[in-house]
């Protein structure tokens, strides 16, 4: 078991929220947008899986991303 000293502030990872909008929902298109309550002003790094837990099977999720902004 771990007691935190009262004095040293403990390391949180930075909120993230993430909204979506049916942008064009008759062609499954959506708009994701994700918020960073505390970015790292050196930038960010995003990765989209390439499995499903309990299967073994490698699939490719980035091959319908239409575009990507920052």
């Amino acid at each position: 078991m771990h007691i935190a000293d009262p004095g040293v502030s403990m390391n949180t990872p930075a909120a993230i929220r993430y909204r979506l909008r049916p942008a064009r929902p008759e062609a499954h298109l959506f708009e994701v947008r994700c918020t960073l309550s505390d970015p790292d002003p050196a930038g960010q790094r995003f990765a989209l899986p390439a499995w499903i837990p309990g299967s073994y099977r490698i699939l490719d999720f980035a091959r319908p991303v239409v575009s990507i902004r920052a």
